[in-house]
């Protein structure tokens, strides 16, 4: 949204992570959507309303996963391997894949 980039989530409140069907920041409060849409033909018009006012910006639309896995164990996962990274000198631009 910094950008105007518009985000929403489709049939849920709250953000969806990769694996998840929710998200949570550094103090464990949910990742709220500030959109929601639960009917595909409200995401068509959404897309259809950038297009037409001529934005050039992006839309992120977050769907859940069909079969997301325990919101608190991947949390757990995320921030063991944040740990791992920092132990050995890594994180920041150093944790993240080069092209």
């Amino acid at each position: 949204e910094t950008h105007g980039v518009g985000v929403a989530a489709y049939g849920c409140d709250e953000f969806p992570a990769f694996f998840a069907s929710h998200t949570t920041d550094a103090r464990g409060e949910p990742c709220r959507a500030p959109l929601r849409f639960d009917a595909v033909d409200d995401v068509a018009a959404w897309f259809a309303a950038q297009e037409a006012l001529g934005l050039e910006s992006g839309c992120i639309l977050a769907v859940p996963p069909p079969a997301p896995l325990d919101g608190a164990e991947v949390d757990a996962m995320v921030k063991a391997s944040l740990d791992a990274a920092a132990a050995g000198g890594g994180g920041g631009g150093a944790g993240a894949p080069s092209r």
